[in-house]
């Protein structure tokens, strides 16, 4: 939404495909963060200006059924709600979203104890008793050959 936002204000039309019912992915989940005080306000802040700026057109519930041409000369077939529409544009951002990643270290699974940064955020905003003492464990399964990156999520939402 922040790319389609950016480009909209440049003056650019923009097509956001969204293949769920609502925008907003799985930052939805998200309780806090050190540099957002309400995660969830921001968010609807956000959609609201996504969808009511003119040069954002946003398709729900839909998805790519074809693509064609090359830098500077795409057509691509966006297929909602079983009609299709054909737009031509120059350039395109793939953003596919992303789940939060569940371990199969730390007895994860095996543990009711242990939980993800999502569930235990969940708890405590739940107000379920957590217990006196807490270890939090960042990274897991990250900064290792088959996934090398930093979502760069996690810690700030520890912190």
């Amino acid at each position: 939404m922040t790319a389609a936002l950016n480009l909209a204000e440049q003056g650019f039309q923009t097509h956001l495909v969204e293949k769920s019912a609502r925008l907003g992915g799985t930052f939805r989940d998200v309780r806090s963060l050190r540099d957002v005080p309400e995660p969830a306000v921001w968010l609807d802040e956000l959609i609201e200006r996504t969808t009511t700026h003119p040069k954002v057109r946003v398709y729900l519930t839909s998805r790519l059924a074809a693509v064609e041409g090359s830098v500077g000369g795409f057509r691509t077939t966006i297929e909602e709600d079983g009609k299709t529409k054909t737009v031509e544009h120059g350039a395109a951002i793939i953003a596919i979203g992303a789940g939060e990643s569940e371990p199969s270290e730390y007895r994860y699974g095996e543990d009711h104890r242990v939980l993800t940064q999502r569930q235990f955020e969940a708890r405590l905003d739940e107000g379920t008793d957590l217990g006196e003492s807490i270890v939090m464990i960042q990274c897991v399964g990250s900064r290792e050959p088959d996934r090398p990156y930093c979502s760069r999520v996690c810690c700030a939402q520890a912190m």
